[in-house]
């Protein structure tokens, strides 16, 4: 009866392994999203600073171009920002998520010890 609790027990904190994987990789797509987003604002940037260096436009061209770039940069430190944010808050979820590691670990410890001395008797018998 001991053995079949443990396994229970191993059977649901492998549910909760599974559950914080999986919030991992939604994590991991939000930040790839956020990649993406900065990538196109670059890429932006980058596209208006070389229209401007061609050099064929008028001073109210360059003068709407410049507030676009300089636009474009302060949505870049706002997800940044944001994002920095984000990953200061899931810091202490991960140490959180560390520790119910480690109690994990030791608990699988136990289940295997206890299979072990189960082992044992089976053999004596």
């Amino acid at each position: 009866m001991n053995l079949q609790k443990d396994v229970q027990n191993l059977e649901e904190c492998i549910k909760t392994l599974e559950s914080d994987l999986n919030s991992q990789l939604q994590d991991s797509l939000v930040k790839s999203s956020t990649y993406i987003k900065l990538q196109k604002l670059l890429d932006d940037v980058v596209f208006f600073l070389s229209y401007i260096s061609k050099g064929q436009n008028n001073k109210n061209e360059k003068e709407e171009l410049i507030k676009t770039v300089k636009d474009r940069l302060i949505q870049i430190i706002i997800l940044l920002f944001q994002d920095i944010h984000k990953s200061m808050f899931k810091s202490a979820e991960i140490l959180n998520f560390v520790e119910e590691e480690l109690i994990l670990v030791l608990n699988i410890e136990k289940l295997y010890k206890k299979l072990e001395e189960i082992e044992k008797k089976l053999r004596e018998e």
